[in-house]
C-alpha cells in the first residue's frame, strides 16, 4: 500500500483490542495507516470498515458490488485517519463550497432537517442542501449512507426519493429493522444531526423512448429507485413511455409513498397494482387496484398479456429472493437479459 504522510508526532500501531501502543521507528521512517493502532487516549479515529462475507454478494453482477464498497471503504478510511493525525478535519461549510454536491471517494456530512414516519416501521429522512442546489443525480442512481457505533463501521446503500431536479434537499425512505446493524444507529437519528454520504452510484442506462413500456416490480422500500425513474419520466413531457408498477407489500397500511403514486396516478402514462400477501381489512382507497397475492409468475403473465414483449423494459427491487424470483419468472415468460434491470 501506498506510503500517505510522514509524521512528526510519536508513531503508534494499532492492537486487536483497540488500544494504541509506542512503536519504536527511525527518524523520518514513512508509515502507513496500517501500522498506526488506535489509542481512545490520544486519538479518536474510526473503526476499520468489516469485510462483507461470500454470502453478502448477490452474485449478480451489482456495481458497485459489496466488495468494491468494501475497497473503497478501506481507501476512505486510511486518509481519515491521516486527516485525523494531522488535525485536518472538514466542516459542514466545506460542504456549499464544493462544486459537486456528492464525492464517490469521499464522504460528505449533510444535515438532516426533518424527520417523519412513513408507516409504523419505516421513516423519511429530509437532508438540507443549499438553497440552490440539487443532490446531482441521474435517473436510477443511489448513494452509500455510514453510520458508526462503538465498535463497528455499517454501511448502506439508499436511493432518494426525491425528483432528481429538487434543490434545497432531498428525502431517503429507510425501513427501521429490529435487529439491523445499521438500523440501530438510524433509529437514533433526530434532527441537526450530521450524516456521512457519498456518491453517486449506479448503472441504469435510461433513454426515453427506447422502450414502449416500462414494467416495474417491486416490494416494501424497493419503491424507492422505481420513484425516482417514475419522476424522471413523467416530469419529461417529451417522454411517452408508459409505466406499469406492480408493487407488493404485506397489507394496504403498509404502502409507501401512498400519496406520491395517488398524484402519479392521474398522469395517462402511469398505472400501479398493489399486490397484498396478508391484507385482512381490505378496507382499500376508491379507484385502487389491488390483488390479494404475491407478486408471481401468473401476475406478470397478466400484465403483459396482448402485448408485444419487445417493446418492454423490466425493472425489480426488492429483497434478495424476490428479485432472484422475479428474473427466472420474467425468463420463463420470454424476456431476454438485456430487457431487466435489477436496482
Amino acid at each position: 500500500m501506498e506510503n500517505i504522510y510522514k509524521d512528526p508526532l510519536p508513531e503508534c500501531s494499532f492492537t486487536s483490542s483497540g488500544k494504541i501502543v509506542p512503536v519504536q521507528q527511525e527518524k523520518d521512517t514513512l508509515i502507513t495507516v496500517e501500522n498506526v493502532e488506535l489509542n481512545d487516549s490520544a486519538i479518536d479515529f474510526p473503526c476499520k470498515p468489516e469485510k462483507p462475507s461470500d454470502t453478502d454478494c448477490c452474485g449478480s453482477g451489482c456495481i458497485p458490488c459489496v466488495f468494491d464498497i468494501y475497497d473503497q471503504e478501506i481507501k476512505i478510511w486510511e486518509r481519515e485517519c491521516s486527516r485525523l493525525r494531522n488535525k485536518a478535519v472538514p466542516g459542514e461549510d466545506d460542504l456549499y463550497k464544493e462544486k459537486s454536491m456528492l464525492s464517490e471517494l469521499e464522504y460528505r456530512k449533510f444535515t438532516i432537517s426533518q424527520v417523519w414516519p412513513e408507516t409504523e416501521d419505516t421513516y423519511r429522512y429530509r437532508f438540507k442542501l443549499p438553497f440552490d442546489r440539487d443532490l446531482g443525480l441521474q435517473i436510477g442512481q443511489h448513494i452509500i449512507v455510514r453510520g458508526r457505533s462503538l465498535n463497528e463501521t455499517i454501511t448502506r446503500q439508499y436511493t432518494p426519493i426525491t425528483d432528481i431536479t429538487t434543490s434545497g434537499y432531498f428525502d431517503l425512505l429507510i425501513k427501521i429493522y429490529r435487529d439491523g446493524k445499521m438500523s440501530k444507529i438510524i433509529r437514533h437519528w433526530k434532527v441537526g444531526d450530521e450524516v456521512d454520504i457519498r456518491g453517486p452510484f449506479g448503472s441504469l442506462d435510461y433513454t426515453p423512448g427506447k422502450y414502449r413500456c416500462i414494467l416495474m416490480l417491486a416490494v416494501g422500500t424497493g419503491i424507492a429507485p422505481m420513484s425516482q425513474v417514475i419522476q424522471g419520466i413523467l416530469n419529461n413531457e417529451e417522454d411517452e413511455t408508459f409505466i406499469h408498477l406492480l408493487y407488493g407489500c404485506h397489507t394496504y397500511k403498509d404502502i409507501l409513498m401512498k400519496t406520491e403514486l395517488d398524484g402519479w396516478a392521474g398522469y395517462w402514462n402511469f398505472s400501479v397494482t398493489y399486490a397484498l400477501s396478508r391484507e385482512q381489512e381490505k378496507n382499500y382507497q376508491y379507484g385502487d387496484k389491488v390483488c390479494e397475492r404475491r407478486i408471481d409468475e401468473n401476475l406478470i403473465q397478466q400484465e403483459i398479456s396482448g402485448k408485444t414483449m419487445d417493446k418492454f423494459m423490466i425493472l425489480t427491487c426488492g429483497t434478495r429472493s424476490f428479485d432472484e424470483d422475479i428474473i427466472k419468472c420474467c425468463d420463463n415468460l420470454g424476456f431476454n437479459q438485456k430487457q431487466i434491470f435489477k436496482f
